[in-house]
């Protein structure tokens, strides 16, 4: 599981430490495969990411994408 903390965002007139806006640790985010049919049966776990971890810093800019 993520834990996920996010703390307020730093205006562009304030100094920055250069403490991270957003810190993600240990995401990891699995899907099931299931059959074509509708209601299909489980057949497996696709793993889309496993054990990320993000830190933002004001000023950065991350994009995610899948």
């Amino acid at each position: 599981m993520s834990i996920l903390e996010k703390e307020p965002a730093v205006g562009p007139s304030s100094s920055s430490d250069g403490t991270p806006i957003l810190k993600v640790t240990d995401l990891s985010v699995t899907y099931t495969v299931r059959g074509r049919a509708a209601g299909g049966k489980a057949k497996g776990l696709v793993s889309a990411v496993d054990g990320v971890d993000l830190h933002v810093k004001p000023g950065e800019t991350l994009g995610l994408v899948g």
